[in-house]
């Protein structure tokens, strides 16, 4: 899988602030940590039904339909210097990832909605309650299906996050891998 990483100015994505490297965060969704941090109701999977050209969605996002815009509306309401500034964050990375690997690619876009524990401990891990607030940063990736195990990572920051690539197999042992 390649992905590709966005950020705007205060939001970083892999975040920037709790972990400087997105290798290492890769690295814990491939390890035995993922059903701690996920949990299976959070998980949406992403259709590869849903995967269009890079150009296709640039241009959705210039010229958006109907759908698009219920969508973006569904997710960011009805502010429209919050929308503006959310699109220009989805052009940034489909427009990296574009320039890395073509615009004809087909792709898939991803988002991950941050949000901050108030009480500042850690025991979800262990199946404690913890009291989350939603903060105005998102992480968004722009992933393509590979048909290796190798996922490589970049950043549209590739100056502060150089790019990365990782083979799962290398990472998880064979009996924790699953389908």
């Amino acid at each position: 899988m390649g992905v590709f990483g966005s950020q705007e100015p205060h939001s970083c994505f892999f975040l920037k602030e709790l972990c400087a490297s997105p290798l290492r965060i890769m690295e814990m969704l491939a390890s035995n940590f993922c059903p701690y941090l996920f949990p299976k109701k959070e998980i949406q999977t992403v259709s590869l039904r849903k995967a269009r050209k890079v150009s296709a969605w640039l241009h959705q996002l210039e010229r958006p339909d109907a759908e698009i815009r219920e969508r973006i509306a569904h997710i960011f309401g009805s502010d429209p210097a919050l929308i503006q500034s959310r699109v220009a964050q989805y052009r940034t990375a489909l427009e990296a990832f574009g320039k890395a690997y073509g615009m004809d690619r087909d792709v898939v876009v991803v988002r991950a909605p941050a949000r901050i524990n108030l009480m500042g401990v850690h025991i979800e891990h262990r199946g404690g309650w913890v009291n989350y607030m939603a903060i105005s940063r998102e992480i968004v990736l722009v992933a393509e299906r590979r048909d290796d195990d190798e996922v490589v990572l970049r950043n549209v920051d590739d100056i502060s996050y150089p790019p990365r690539a990782f083979r799962i197999k290398e990472k998880l042992p064979p009996d924790q891998r699953g389908d």
